[in-house]
């Protein structure tokens, strides 16, 4: 269960387990938004592990990260497309 203490008015130090490991962070996000997102990457790492022969947490886990940082990268050089190509037709006008 995260326990959240409240550091000041915009960061909170908080500590998640996510599969036996326990991970101590300061954020400023809310708890239940860290909450959700430490379920959810436990929630995908299980599942790999269930699926994939030998796949240990720390690899599950590594995976995760690896998928969404790819997510990120891929969404951002979107990002930067469309602004590219707004530019050039607001150019045109």
């Amino acid at each position: 269960m995260a326990e959240c203490l409240e550091n000041d008015v915009r960061k909170k130090k908080m500590t998640l387990e996510v599969l036996g490991t326990t991970i101590h962070l300061v954020t400023d996000r809310s708890e239940e938004y860290v909450r959700s997102l430490a379920d959810s990457v436990e929630e995908r790492a299980k599942k790999l592990m269930l699926t994939g022969k030998g796949c240990s947490k720390e690899v599950a886990l590594l995976l995760c990260a690896m998928n969404d940082l790819d997510g990120k990268l891929t969404a951002e050089a979107e990002l930067t497309a469309c602004k590219n190509e707004l530019t050039m037709i607001r150019g045109i006008d």
